[in-house]
């Protein structure tokens, strides 16, 4: 990505891991990261975390501040 991390997908036979996860609402999906020549859908992934949004799976069951708002927020308060 842009900031030089490593982004790929990890699977288990024919099943995407991250995907899995998102659907389940134990991940957000981080789409913005993703570089320009990924392979990874992302209007699957969207989708599925919308679906677990809505459904209040995993940690959508809770009132959850996203891992980029919580770090946004914690690096403005670093003197």
């Amino acid at each position: 990505d842009q900031y030089r991390r490593l982004v790929g997908q990890c699977f288990i036979g024919d099943v995407d891991i991250g995907l899995a996860m998102v659907k389940a609402g134990l991940a957000e999906a981080m789409l913005r990261y993703l570089p320009a020549t990924h392979s990874i859908s992302e209007v699957e992934h969207g989708q599925a975390e919308s679906r677990a949004r809505d459904g209040g799976f995993g940690m959508w069951s809770a009132e959850v501040e996203s891992p980029h708002e919580y770090r946004r927020s914690e690096s403005s308060r670093i003197p």
